[in-house]
């Protein structure tokens, strides 16, 4: 047994209990981490009211990602040892002293961050570059529109739009906040309280110009790519602030999840709507996403051009009230467990 946090039924915060919990075995291809840190995620809280089922196989013990050290390793891993400092995507598990992860879903941790600051990197900045890079098609000169550029994935998203020389607009609904984002590299910021998002984008952008239609349409305002971790009141909006041939990266519904469509400038302007999540995603398809991002970052959380954003930290056997602290929105950037202190 180990120390960890169950559900002990759907529902609030106050659902969650700390204890005893079983250890995860330990199966070809995959790690065995000593976990001294997590972090919490949207899909934490949907899955602890009981309407995000985790993949079947997957731990039922919360959190998605982890730092830690390399306890053991099974049979088939090549990559990395016992006593590795590493951290690492879940598919759950993360809530505890013990988690396991395939070895594809591995990073080793940046030499110059600590556990807690680790842990804050796996969820979001994978999530991130999926989202902008691998779907989104996010190029230099191009530009973007992050909501909630304060959030754990927001903070990430701008600075990897950074990295590829993006110019990023970005909303957040309070000036603290927006300075945030200011300071990882957002171009424009909009609180979205006060300003119209959709006036701004649309006043600031000026998109291709089709030449070969005679008399066909005027240049198109908008930007090349939104990241939405709002959903439905931005939706309508967001179709109208995409340029020419955009795309909509939808990955968060905390505004509700029913909008209405204007097919009419869906195809007038030939967007692209992407629904995406990470969780349930193949193993391979993962694996990808790690190797990928491992490539583009580089050493780029040594060098300081990367770096997580951790707003606060709990312990574990305060998951409660870290819960409630991310439900009330009060986090710029991640909130983070310690599950053991580092030794």
């Amino acid at each position: 047994m180990m120390k960890g946090i169950s559900v002990v039924a759907a529902g609030g915060p106050e659902r969650l209990k700390y204890g005893d919990v079983n250890m995860p075995e330990l199966t070809e291809g995959q790690v065995l981490i000593k976990v001294y840190a997590t972090a919490l995620n949207g899909a934490d809280l949907l899955q602890r009211a009981g309407n995000y089922p985790c993949p079947p196989g997957a731990s039922e013990i919360l959190g998605l990602e982890a730092a830690g050290i390399v306890s053991e390793v099974g049979k088939g891993v090549t990559k990395f040892k016992q006593g590795d400092k590493v951290c690492a995507l879940l598919d759950g598990g993360g809530y505890a002293e013990y988690a396991v992860a395939p070895e594809g879903f591995i990073m080793p941790m940046p030499k110059n961050l600590s556990f807690a600051q680790a842990a804050g990197i796996p969820e979001v900045f994978l999530t991130a570059y999926l989202e902008l890079v691998m779907l989104g098609g996010l190029c230099k000169g191009q530009s973007v529109l992050i909501h909630a550029g304060a959030s754990g994935v927001g903070t990430a998203a701008i600075q990897i739009a950074k990295q590829i020389d993006a110019h990023i607009f970005t909303t957040a609904g309070s000036q603290d906040k927006l300075d945030l984002a200011r300071e990882l590299g957002a171009n424009r910021l909009i609180n979205y309280k006060e300003e119209n998002f959709v006036e701004v984008v649309q006043k600031e952008t000026q998109g291709p110009e089709i030449k070969a239609i005679p008399g066909g349409p005027k240049p198109a305002p908008g930007v090349n790519v939104i990241l939405d971790l709002v959903g439905a009141s931005h939706f309508a909006g967001n179709l109208e602030c995409l340029t020419l041939e955009g795309r909509l990266l939808l990955v968060g519904l905390p505004s509700g999840s029913k909008a209405e469509i204007n097919l009419a400038l869906m195809l007038g302007k030939r967007l692209q709507v992407i629904g995406s999540t990470m969780r349930a995603r193949p193993r391979a398809y993962k694996e990808n996403i790690v190797a990928e991002f491992s490539r583009f970052a580089g050493n780029k959380f040594e060098t300081g051009e990367l770096k997580p954003i951790i707003d606060t930290t709990f312990k574990l056997s305060e998951a409660k009230e870290a819960h409630e602290y991310m439900e009330a929105k009060k986090n710029k950037g991640k909130i983070v467990l310690i599950v053991q202190e580092q030794e």
